[in-house]
């Protein structure tokens, strides 16, 4: 296949062209009208589900009702946890940029997954000097999260696609060393981070393949990630152990039905999980209608 590129030219229009006048593509989606239908729905369940009942009484040291009093009142915390993804690097930078990006987070979040800390190729990729800094940063920010009540998600306990950057693929001809490596790896993460980790996705991309052989193609089937999740509860028995998937709430959803199966199984074989992950991934160029993402996260209620 063959493209051809004509007329290509890089202009410079210094500070004579307003960038409101320029070309662009705008990100949109369905249903982003401000009276779109959905957004009632939605309004309504926010009142439902997303708020409580607050009741103030002033009164005298005798109990007394007391007027013209002045309430202010201020949340300290919020109920449901909003999460962010936590670079350890960006947390270990002693510069405004990292004093800034520390302070953000502590402000806006009470959950944080660790970005690549704790991904396979991070424990046993580089010199002796890269594993221990890596293992330094990924230290301090574990306990720079928990000295701040901020809830910790171990990413991840157990990548299942085989790939090169993730796993040991020398031994994909040989299981019972490659159970053995994946077993010894996930024990040595999870218990070295210990209490400071309150969940694990003990099985990351659970059905997705990209172009990948996979754990359950090598191991015998999805009794492989049952295992995950019943050994990494021995491990750290405060934990809990989820799995996690994308392209379920975008996209054209086409590993729902995969992984609804896979839980399935798990549950069948006594390893259900604590909780089921989507992963967002959203693309600006792909987003669905929010009616439709409510209706993909409705078909796995039934877990």
């Amino acid at each position: 296949q063959c493209i051809e590129i004509g007329d290509l030219r890089v202009i410079n229009y210094g500070r004579s062209v307003d960038l409101e006048n320029l070309p662009y593509m705008k990100s949109t989606y369905e249903g982003r009208q401000w009276d779109a239908p959905w957004r009632k729905a939605a309004a309504d369940r926010i009142e439902k589900h997303r708020k409580g009942e607050l009741v103030i009484r002033v009164t005298d040291k005798v109990g007394s009702p007391l007027s013209g009093a002045k309430v202010s009142v201020k949340m300290r915390r919020h109920q449901f946890d909003f999460g962010c993804v936590l670079t350890p690097e960006a947390v270990a930078q002693q510069d405004e940029d990292g004093r800034q990006y520390r302070q953000l987070f502590e402000k806006h979040f009470t959950k944080a997954p660790t970005e690549s800390g704790f991904r396979w190729q991070n424990w046993i990729r580089g010199s002796e000097q890269q594993l221990a800094e890596r293992r330094e940063r990924l230290d301090a920010a574990l306990n720079w999260l928990n000295e701040r009540d901020i809830q910790v998600r171990g990413h991840y306990l157990m990548w299942a696609p085989i790939q090169q950057r993730n796993k040991p693929v020398d031994l994909i001809d040989q299981p019972e060393e490659l159970l053995s490596a994946l077993w010894q790896h996930a024990e040595d993460k999870a218990k070295w981070a210990g209490k400071r980790v309150q969940e694990w996705d003990a099985i990351n991309h659970i059905v997705a393949t990209f172009g990948d052989t996979r754990f359950s193609e090598v191991c015998g089937g999805n009794r492989v990630y049952a295992d995950m999740i019943k050994k990494g509860r021995q491990w750290v028995p405060h934990a809990e152990m989820w799995v996690n998937e994308g392209q379920i709430l975008v996209g054209e959803g086409d590993r729902i039905k995969a992984y609804q199966e896979v839980i399935t199984d798990l549950i069948a074989m006594d390893a259900k999980p604590d909780g089921i992950g989507f992963m967002g991934h959203f693309q600006s160029e792909k987003l669905p209608h929010p009616e439709e993402v409510l209706a993909r996260i409705g078909s796995f209620e039934k877990f």
